[in-house]
């Protein structure tokens, strides 16, 4: 079980030691580590633990991100194509190299 990974961190100064308090050092860094780095930039240590409190930890099989909502469903043909649609629409105009105001 995740209790029996986790380090003893009372209180995580930042999201490294949060989630090593939460499911350990191996999971950490399977999964949070490398894709921070990766998208990130960064290593989980210069990030706020606030950053990370707010993934959900479940000890479930459930998959879902947003476990208790009635409906969850996904593009069917994919967001890429989602959005290409809205931006095509006619009553929506894309204006590029423009400043705001």
């Amino acid at each position: 079980m995740l209790a029996g990974q986790a380090e003893a961190i009372e209180a995580p100064q930042n999201a490294q030691e949060y989630l090593l308090s939460r499911i350990g050092r191996r999971l950490t860094d399977i999964f949070f580590a490398p894709y921070t780095r990766k998208m990130w930039g960064l290593d989980l240590a210069a990030l706020s633990a606030d950053v990370v409190k707010r993934i959900p930890i479940r000890y479930d099989t459930d998959d879902r991100y947003f476990p208790n909502d009635e409906f969850q469903l996904l593009p069917s043909q994919g967001y890429t194509r989602l959005f290409a649609n809205i931006l095509d629409h006619e009553n929506i105009n894309v204006i590029l190299n423009t400043p705001f105001d």
